[in-house]
Order: structure tokens, then sequence, then C-alpha cells
């Protein structure tokens, strides 16, 4: 019963992700950093509300998303929020939310800005490893 549970909400936020997804394709531009992400992003505009699962709701904040892909999304807040630290991000247009996992956060300008890791029972596939070089002896 406990692995239905987990199925259906690992569907549930795959969901989530895809909806929040299409809508930022919709009115958003595609993010060509191919840096460290496994996953293309697309800029996305929404207020958000974020707090850290385990607080109760004593470290609710806003915050507006600044682009999201198939395994996390940024997002702009005014405080601080260590790295690591497992939050609820809510859209506040819609009431969704989803459990993502702080990845970073760096001091920008009027705020933070903050890199989630979205997690789920079925997180999506790391990038496969290079072939490893072989060196030739002599």
């Amino acid at each position: 019963m406990i692995a239905t549970a987990t199925t259906r909400q690992t569907r549930n936020d795959e969901i989530t992700i895809q909806r929040w997804l299409t809508d930022a394709r919709r009115t958003g531009r595609k993010d060509n950093y191919a840096g460290k992400r496994r996953h293309p992003r697309f800029s996305w505009h929404a207020a958000l509300t974020v707090e850290a699962v385990d607080d109760e709701g004593q470290s609710q904040q806003y915050a507006t998303a600044r682009d999201i892909g198939v395994g996390g999304m940024g997002l702009k807040t005014r405080r601080r929020i260590d790295a690591n630290t497992i939050i609820r991000v809510t859209v506040d247009a819609t009431g969704e939310s989803l459990v993502a996992r702080v990845r970073h956060c760096s001091e920008a300008l009027g705020g933070f800005i903050i890199g989630v890791e979205f997690q789920s029972a079925n997180p999506p596939p790391a990038r496969k490893p290079l072939p490893a070089i072989r060196r030739m002896v002599a």
C-alpha cells in the first residue's frame, strides 16, 4: 500500500511539473545554458510561496519563479535559504505544490537567487557518463 501511495504521488508530481513546463513553454523562452543542467529550462514568471518542509510554516516567504525544467527550477527570494534545505514550492495562482531540495543560494541585487531540484520517488535520469578515455602506453 505504501508503494502505491508513493507511485501515485510520483505521478502527481510528474503531472504538476509537466503543467508548469507547459505554461513556461507557452509564455517564456528556452534557456540555452548547457552548463551543469541535465535538462533545458524555460524562462517562467510565476508568483510562488516557499517554506521549509520541517518548519511547519514558520519560514514561509514569497518568491518569484525565474525558470523551470524537468528536474528543477530557479527562483528569487528576499531571504536566504541554505543549500540542502527541503522546501515546498507552491504556485500562488493554482495552489499546486512540489517538494524540492535547495541546490544553491546566491546573493543578488534585492534578494537571493536559488536553484532547486525537484524531489520525487522517481527522479529524472542522471546524465550518462562520458566514455573512459584509454591511454596508450608505449
